[in-house]
């Protein structure tokens, strides 16, 4: 067996070695910044040269079923990626729990947590479970004990440096850590604040390399003085740098010309051709909106499901009767809602035998909203005037 089979290894891609504790944390950190901007770079780069893209996903996007397969493609993708650049962590850090010489179960059980992690990037897992599991297997790692580290002698070096967290380029460009410099187009996004956490865990190893500093001691009263004045000098940089982020945030917005009411009517134009294709048939009325589905289509839906179908059909009549008109579309859904969905009927296209129909009064649902009622009580009104065959006759 290797003789260095438990040195210490804190590189984000490797097998070999061990990983305590706080390297584990600064691996998950680089992990969740790729992961940020593996999200956020298409999207940056699509609204300063092709916002009009971005317009057309906006609207399109919760209609078209191509789409979402892309999407959900693209997230299973990213998902094995991610959980693949967590797996060299986990076998490392599982090797340091244990503290065995057993690669078949240490790959075992790194294999499952892997797995487990993800789930959550997978359609079975988008539940917020997946995502409960998934912190919870990142958080035991985190705070479980090594059997091979806990019995090192503390490295009394690895402290957080706040000087590096607060500063970052300009803590960097001072101890000659060019990494921080990353700093600069990370903090346009959202994955900014991640790298300044990393900035502040690795601040004192990266002084250390650059440093002509022998002791330790040194090196902490060194980075103790330089936190000391970047923490006087925060808020005038913060404040540079919020108002670069501003800036930012309004030559997008300005260069993208995202008007919702005009995303809101492309959206309404855009339901109605993805409704139609739910229905075998459509008849719209003055007293009743007839909405036509096959019953053995309809017998294998859920509850929710035939909810949901009742209400793209409710919303199909709001949006016909719209037309051309794309004013104040937000406040006229709210003032038809009920009234359309009052008036609105799903059928068997087999035998013409109402599947679904809702009856609330708006009045009422009105008073129970005044008079203070909670979320859960006015979504057990709604959920009781809907009236529901789950079991139509079938051909």
């Amino acid at each position: 067996m290797n003789e260095n089979y438990f040195d210490e290894n804190s590189k984000v891609i490797s097998l070999k070695g061990i990983l305590g504790r706080r390297d584990f944390l600064v691996n998950t950190l680089i992990i969740q910044l790729i992961e940020g901007l593996i999200w956020e770079t298409p999207v940056f780069y699509l609204l300063i040269f092709n916002p009009d893209m971005v317009k057309s996903f906006v609207v399109n996007t919760p209609n078209s079923a191509f789409t979402s397969i892309s999407v959900l493609i693209w997230v299973v993708v990213v998902g094995l990626v991610i959980s693949g650049l967590y797996y060299t962590s986990i076998v490392r850090r599982i090797r340091d729990i244990l503290g065995e010489k057993d690669d078949n179960k240490i790959y075992l059980i790194s294999a499952i947590l892997t797995v487990l992690l993800f789930m959550s990037y997978t359609p079975v897992g988008q539940f917020f479970l997946a995502r409960v599991i998934s912190l919870f297997i990142i958080i035991s790692l985190l705070f479980r004990k090594g059997e091979i580290t806990s019995k090192k002698t503390k490295n009394e070096l690895l402290k957080f440096n706040w000087g590096a967290f607060l500063g970052t380029w300009i803590w960097g460009l001072f101890n000659k850590a060019p990494k921080t410099l990353l700093m600069i187009p990370l903090m346009f996004t959202l994955s900014g604040f991640t790298f300044m956490l990393i900035c502040g865990l690795r601040g004192n190893q990266w002084a250390a390399e650059s440093s002509n500093l022998k002791s330790i001691e040194e090196i902490h009263k060194s980075q103790s003085f330089q936190s000391k004045i970047l923490a006087f000098t925060a808020p005038i940089y913060l404040t540079v740098f919020a108002i670069m982020l501003f800036s930012f945030i309004a030559f997008v917005f300005n260069h993208v010309k995202l008007d919702l009411d005009d995303l809101l009517y492309k959206s309404q134009k855009s339901s109605i051709v993805y409704i139609e294709s739910q229905f075998d048939k459509i008849e719209l009325g003055k007293d009743v909106n007839k909405f036509y589905i096959k019953p053995e289509i309809w017998s294998k839906l859920s509850t929710s499901a035939k909810k949901k179908i009742h209400q793209n059909a409710s919303f199909y009549v709001f949006s016909k009767s719209l037309e051309n008109d794309n004013k104040d579309i937000v406040n006229k859904y709210r003032l038809q809602r009920f009234d359309n969905q009052n008036k609105t009927k799903v059928y068997s296209s087999f035998n013409n035998e109402v599947l679904i129909e809702f009856n609330l009064d708006k009045n009422d649902y009105s008073e129970n909203l005044r008079a203070g009622k909670t979320t859960k009580d006015l979504q057990k009104l709604m959920d009781e005037a809907y009236k529901i065959n789950n079991y139509p006759t079938l051909p």
